[in-house]
């Protein structure tokens, strides 16, 4: 039995009313939360040498992911060695 403007169809009801059952479960609202910081590492590993892979092979890229992410770690750690040392200023001055 086809679809037409008369007899509209049910298949399209059921999956859109499946959809909205999946997306309302609380995994799935958890991961849409957290999908904007999943982006905002990925830029971060971009900028920090994970836009291109200049190396060839398994080994090679697992040894550029693993100093990107190392570079990002550096970064993170001076971001807060900076802020410690602004709070010990503050306090002293």
């Amino acid at each position: 039995m086809g679809c037409s403007m008369s007899t509209p169809c049910r298949a399209k009801d059921t999956f859109l009313k499946a959809n909205r059952e999946r997306e309302a479960e609380e995994s799935f609202v958890a991961a849409r939360r957290a999908h904007p910081a999943v982006e905002s590492a990925i830029n971060g590993l971009e900028h920090r040498g994970l836009d291109r892979v200049r190396t060839h092979g398994a080994e090679g890229f697992a040894r550029t992911v693993a100093l990107s992410v190392l570079a990002a770690n550096l970064h993170r750690i001076g971001l807060l060695l900076q802020k410690r040392e602004r709070k010990r200023r503050r306090r002293v001055a």
